[in-house]
């Protein structure tokens, strides 16, 4: 049962974050459009995005729990410029678990979403930092 929810997670956070960009993306191009304020009206910030995805990523938390019945230790969710392409923020998310047994479980996904996403700030605090990480609670 864990794979299947390993591969809903990487769908799920693709999925919110294509969602979220789309929404930004349309903020962009109407301010744009409209003159109204410049192409940062549509930014986000990394406390921004995570306060988005973290609804998914407890949906995928809760999901765990109740159909493989572990026990939710904690897990982060991490934003990083994209060793890749600097022009991509990876955005991932890990979740351990533990069974009955005291064995460890890992759920985790990654996606990619262009810095042009995030403000000026949040890059240059995911450059000089490496990362930007959130705790994720129970």
């Amino acid at each position: 049962m864990i794979e299947i929810v390993i591969k809903y997670a990487k769908s799920m956070l693709t999925t919110v974050l294509e969602q979220h960009a789309e929404n930004t993306k349309d903020a962009i191009t109407g301010a744009a459009r409209d003159m109204v304020g410049s192409a940062i009206a549509g930014r986000r910030t990394a406390d921004e995005w995570a306060e988005i995805i973290i609804d998914g990523v407890d949906e995928i938390k809760d999901k765990v729990i109740a159909e493989d019945g572990l026990s939710f230790i904690g897990g982060k969710l991490k934003f990083a410029l994209s060793p890749k392409n600097l022009k991509k923020v990876l955005v991932s998310f890990e979740l351990y678990f533990q069974d009955e047994n005291g064995q460890w479980q890992k759920v985790g996904a990654d996606s990619n979403l262009n810095s042009t996403n995030f403000t000026a700030e949040a890059l240059r605090e995911m450059e000089s930092r490496g990362e930007i990480s959130f705790e994720v609670e129970e």
